[in-house]
């Protein structure tokens, strides 16, 4: 399949985007689509939207201040279920893209589960307030979703923060072993009590937080541009 997510957008005021995203494939693949349920942030009132008009390629036109990945998943005639991901990126009206980083010149990486994806969405928002660029997995290129492919990501990064509100995976524990091999700073954020790391993470300084309140949001914000800040120096 060679299905993709297309896109445009337009600045209307400040911090504040008129947006579209369609699907785009060869004519074959668009007669055998007949939905596209497109997901959304979580913070959007109506996250998941299903449109069925082939006419339009499955358009779906929104408003937003900030930038995120869109998750599809495009229903076709033969029941099977294709999954496609998209960074909606904006756009200004000279068609210049808005700089993700700022003059620190500095990106950090932040991984996270599907569970805690909320959290890192806000959390990079707060990073971006410190100067950071933020990359996230939707970085990692599509069909690409290994430990390589992440690293290879993260190695462009200043830091990474690792997400974690419960036990960390085997592949975040493989991940963590990648970065510490390749000298890539990590700074673990901890939320709440159910959340541990292995003995052998021992020397890696985390951050602890009760929830996801927006003053916890701001101070792991602050202690993670701090804590990249010094290993870097």
């Amino acid at each position: 399949m060679t299905f993709r997510i297309a896109q445009e957008s337009e600045q209307l005021k400040e911090n504040w985007w008129r947006w579209a995203i369609w699907l785009d494939g060869t004519p074959a693949e668009m007669d055998s689509t007949t939905s596209v349920k497109w997901i959304l942030h979580p913070t959007f009132p109506q996250p998941i939207r299903v449109i069925s008009d082939s006419k339009t390629k499955f358009r779906l036109d929104g408003t937003g201040w900030g930038e995120f990945t869109v998750n599809a998943e495009i229903n076709l005639t033969s029941g099977e279920v294709v999954k496609k991901r998209h960074w909606l990126r904006f756009r200004g009206t000279t068609g210049a893209e808005v700089q993700k980083s700022s003059s620190s010149g500095k990106t950090v990486f932040v991984s996270s589960s599907v569970a805690d994806s909320t959290f890192a969405y806000d959390l990079g928002s707060r990073l971006k307030e410190h100067g950071f660029a933020v990359r996230d997995n939707a970085d990692v290129q599509i069909g690409r979703r290994s430990d390589e492919a992440a690293l290879a990501a993260m190695r462009d990064a200043a830091g990474t923060v690792v997400i974690l509100s419960g036990a960390p995976s085997p592949y975040i524990q493989r991940e963590v072993a990648a970065l510490r091999a390749a000298s890539i700073p990590i700074v673990p954020v901890l939320i709440g009590e159910k959340a541990t790391i292995p003995s052998d993470w021992s020397d890696i300084q985390a951050i602890r937080i009760k929830g996801g309140s927006d003053e916890e949001i701001k101070f792991a914000a602050q202690a993670i541009g701090e804590t990249i800040t010094k290993r870097l120096a």
